[in-house]
C-alpha cells in the first residue's frame, strides 16, 4: 500500500516497464500510475521495503514512474479508500491486475502488500515530500 493505505497494483504485462497501460488507451484515468514528483528523480524505501526492488522507469511522455521487482505500480480507482481490493484479478489493458507484496511478486491479496509511509509498523514507497 503506499503512504494513504492506498492497494498497489501491477498489471501483469508490464514486466520490466513494457507500458500497457497508457493514457492514450484510457488505462491511467482508471488505473492512476504511481509517479515521483517533478523534480525528484528516485524513490526512496519506507520501513519494511527491499530498497533494491525499489526504483523508476520513464515512460513514452517521460514522466518517471515507481516500480517495485521491475513492475510500474498504481492505484485503482474503484478503490473507495484505504484497504480496498477491489482491483485485484480484473482483466485489461493488456493483462491482469494484482496487488502487489512487499516481496515485489502479484499477489490476489491485500494482506501482502500492506504497508504504510514513515515510521511505525510495515513499510512503504517514499520519494520526495510523500510516501508511495
Amino acid at each position: 500500500m503506499n503512504g494513504d493505505g492506498r492497494t498497489l497494483y501491477l498489471l501483469s504485462s508490464e514486466k520490466g516497464g513494457n507500458f500497457t497501460c497508457t493514457d492514450a488507451n484510457g488505462c491511467t484515468k482508471v488505473w492512476p500510475p504511481v509517479e515521483l514528483p517533478s523534480g525528484v528523480t528516485k524513490p526512496v524505501a519506507g520501513n519494511g521495503i527491499n530498497s533494491s526492488l525499489l526504483s523508476s522507469v520513464r515512460n513514452s511522455a517521460g514522466d518517471l514512474y515507481v516500480t517495485y521487482g521491475g513492475w510500474p505500480l498504481y492505484t485503482y480507482s474503484g478503490d473507495p479508500g484505504s484497504g480496498s481490493v477491489n482491483g485485484v484479478g480484473i482483466n485489461s489493458f493488456g493483462g491482469t491486475w494484482y496487488a502487489v507484496s512487499t516481496a515485489g511478486n502479484p499477489t490476489g491479496t491485500a494482506g501482502a502488500s500492506s504497508s504504510s509511509s514513515g515510521g511505525g509498523s510495515g513499510g512503504g514507497y517514499g520519494g520526495g515530500g510523500g510516501g508511495y
